[in-house]
């Protein structure tokens, strides 16, 4: 799975630079659209393997 995510990273980069060189108002949207697609990929990334390490996950406070 992260592999597809980092390909998909990837080509949205490559979407949105070329966007950006055309240097077009009318795409300053998609582009936004575009970019925050890719936030959300990186942050389901982000919360999936932070549940790997563990982070994510209730602890109970040893000190109680």
């Amino acid at each position: 799975m992260n592999n597809i995510l980092e390909k998909i990273e990837k080509k949205l980069d490559k979407v949105i630079s070329n966007l950006k060189n055309i240097n077009n108002k009318e795409l300053t949207k998609p582009i936004d659209d575009l970019e925050g697609i890719k936030g959300t990929i990186i942050a389901f990334d982000i919360v999936r393997l932070s549940s790997q390490v563990g982070w994510n996950e209730k602890k109970e406070n040893k000190y109680e």
